[in-house]
């Protein structure tokens, strides 16, 4: 798994000349999505060994039960108001309760979800973050750091 740091020099590599807020966006976005992946990946290994166990099988077993149907959520199924989820120093998972300084896909797995499906559920845009405000700040200082150092050392290159 690739490290936050190694992900945000990525990014700041790929796009050096682009603002703090920008930069930001597409780590979130990287991050979520490596996230995703990784969930995607465990899935499909379960799936596979699941497969594998139903193959050995004795043939004269009975049928399994299907799996349970996905759990439908509504409005009501909120425990707390998403307007009132996202804090200085927190995020409240909206479905459970549960608080984080970051909401991630892995904890909305956990409810049968995806991030986009739990915006939509919380009226939420596709581009909210779903980061406590405290550490947001947290990383995009340490993203302004990253440029500041980077265009430190570019500048002293040159020099030489």
């Amino acid at each position: 798994m690739i490290s936050d740091a190694e992900l945000l020099k990525l990014v700041m590599d790929r796009y050096p000349e682009q603002p703090t807020s920008f930069v930001i966006d597409q780590f979130a976005a990287l991050k979520a999505g490596l996230i995703q992946a990784n969930n995607k990946l465990a899935m499909m290994g379960m799936e596979e060994l699941a497969a594998e166990q139903s193959l050995a099988a004795d043939e004269n077993a009975p049928e399994a039960e299907a799996p349970a149907p996905k759990k439908k959520y509504t409005k009501r199924s909120l425990v707390v108001k998403p307007e009132e989820a996202i804090g200085e120093d927190q995020v409240l998972c909206c479905l459970c309760g549960r608080a984080f300084q970051n909401l991630t896909a892995k904890h909305l797995l956990s409810h049968d979800m995806t991030v986009e499906e739990y915006k939509k559920l919380c009226g939420y845009t596709p581009d909210q973050k779903l980061i406590s405000h405290n550490l947001l700040e947290r990383l995009q200082e340490n993203v302004q750091k990253a440029q500041r150092s980077r265009e430190q050392k570019m500048s002293g290159e040159h020099l030489k």
